[in-house]
């Protein structure tokens, strides 16, 4: 790849890890670098290559999008359950008081 585009395959690679070590405070950084990046890349007209080499980091940006997508969706899924068994604890602690006369 073109050393043109070095600092959007370097945000790749550091989400990339990022996401691998769910890192979620660190992702939440480098998404908004990513969009800074990406608005200076395609507010510049490129032609054959580095167009087509773009698309492809582009491409690859998706991707890594579309997987934190779905660890985001797993989180919170995970959160909800644990809600729920906590709305239930504290349900049946305010039983056992309201039936103890505290």
């Amino acid at each position: 790849m073109s050393h043109k585009f070095a600092k959007l395959i370097d945000v790749i690679g550091a989400l990339e890890v990022a996401l691998e070590k769910a890192e979620w405070e660190e992702i939440a950084t480098l998404d908004q670098l990513v969009k800074s990046i990406v608005v200076d890349y395609t507010s510049v007209v490129l032609e054959g290559e580095e167009k087509r080499q773009l698309g492809e980091l582009l491409k690859t940006l998706q991707g890594l999008y579309d997987r934190i997508a779905t660890e985001n969706m797993g989180r919170k899924t995970a959160l909800g359950v644990e809600l729920k068994k906590l709305h239930k604890e504290r349900n049946a602690i305010s039983q056992y008081i309201q039936s103890s006369g505290y």
